[in-house]
């Protein structure tokens, strides 16, 4: 007889690699909406960024617009680009992982703990444990830094 999917190791894969993606995902939004409204009526800068890419904005990824946010506060609103120096690196993190949930292969190790993510690196493939618990701290932290850029955008660009 089979057990509840929601007890079951993929049931826990799928779930911890949809939190990571969809994190990444919201990331990405924002700072889309930070990078079209730090911009504007600067719009050949940004284009300039993107065209050394070679790319159309639309094909630029996570880590070029996380390196893009930063250039752009740091030229026009120094103040949030200092505010934000930690959240950077939470955001280059969280695209780590992603990165590693996105292509790597999740296994949980006999327990809801402890489990490992199977990857193939430039040096071979890589298999590294972690913690449940610690991964989801870090989400909590990586949240944390999507807030922060949420206010930003509200101190920023909207109407007071």
């Amino acid at each position: 007889m089979l057990g509840k999917f929601e007890d079951t190791p993929h049931y826990r894969e799928i779930i911890l690699r949809g939190v990571y993606i969809s994190m990444a995902a919201d990331t990405e939004w924002i700072l889309s909406m930070i990078l079209s409204s730090l911009f504007i009526g600067k719009e050949q800068e940004i284009e300039q960024m993107i065209k050394r890419k070679n790319k159309s904005f639309h094909l630029v990824n996570l880590s070029e617009k996380i390196r893009f946010v930063k250039a752009g506060l740091k030229k026009y609103h120094n103040s949030f680009y200092i505010q934000h120096t930690k959240d950077f690196q939470l955001l280059n993190n969280l695209r780590n992982i992603r990165n590693k949930f996105g292509h790597g292969k999740i296994e949980f190790l006999g327990n809801k703990e402890d489990l490992s993510i199977t990857e193939i690196t430039k040096t071979g493939i890589v298999k590294k444990p972690y913690k449940m618990s610690a991964l989801m701290i870090d989400l909590e932290e990586y949240r944390k830094s999507v807030l922060n850029f949420l206010d930003t955008i509200k101190t920023l660009f909207l109407p007071q």
